[in-house]
């Protein structure tokens, strides 16, 4: 009879062991995925904020381009070639109030110009008022025509043959819109990056 309890309480304790063991182990485990967690939002706090610092240093950056350039006179003796091979002077393709978007082949942001790429055609499908002159910088005709078609791009671009239309302190050749005023200078002049899609859609809708 004793051998028979004895049995049954190293049984129960053996039980008991067991699950004060797994208990256990469910702990450290649960506190090594809690503690995970935590440096993981940490991690992803620490980067958000310094790409939102990035973002904004940025801008600031850009912005201070932007300020140099406005106002600067527009170069409308440019020689242009249109689609058809016709020569063209630039100041012949605009007039006073025109939008211009101007983007040169070999810069550090060739999303910045595929994304504005896809923003002036949506553009141009939902407004039939929408007008804008673009400007291809250091295209020769069989890149242009590559560029175009590797994207699907159906509106016309210009190239400019000689001077590109291009910027002050522009290092990065990134692409930019500016608008003609009455004196025929660069006025609103605003540089688009790849995260300002929306800054990009509100400066194009007040055109439309």
């Amino acid at each position: 009879m004793n051998i028979h309890k004895s049995k049954y309480y190293l049984g129960l304790l053996l039980i008991i062991f067991f699950l004060l063991g797994h208990s256990y182990v469910q702990r450290t485990k649960n506190k090594r995925n809690i503690d995970n967690l935590n440096k993981l939002n940490e991690r992803l706090l620490t980067d958000s904020n310094r790409n939102l610092e990035n973002s904004v240093s940025e801008r600031i950056l850009i912005r201070q381009i932007e300020i140099i350039n406005e106002s600067n006179d527009i170069n409308i003796n440019l020689p242009m070639e249109a689609e058809n091979g016709k020569k063209v002077i630039l100041g012949n393709m605009l007039n006073k109030g025109d939008l211009v978007f101007v983007f040169t082949r070999f810069n550090f942001c060739q999303p910045c110009i595929d994304i504005q790429m896809r923003l002036i055609d949506e553009m141009l499908r939902k407004y039939e008022n929408f007008k804008i002159t673009i400007v291809a910088n250091g295209y020769d005709a069989k890149s242009l025509k590559i560029f175009k078609s590797t994207r699907n791009i159906n509106f016309e671009i210009l190239r400019a043959m000689e001077n590109p239309l291009i910027l002050e302190n522009n290092d990065k050749n990134l692409p930019y819109y500016f608008y003609v005023d009455d004196n025929f200078r660069k006025r609103n002049l605003f540089i688009p990056t790849k995260e300002s899609i929306q800054l990009t859609q509100l400066y194009l809708n007040k055109s439309s």
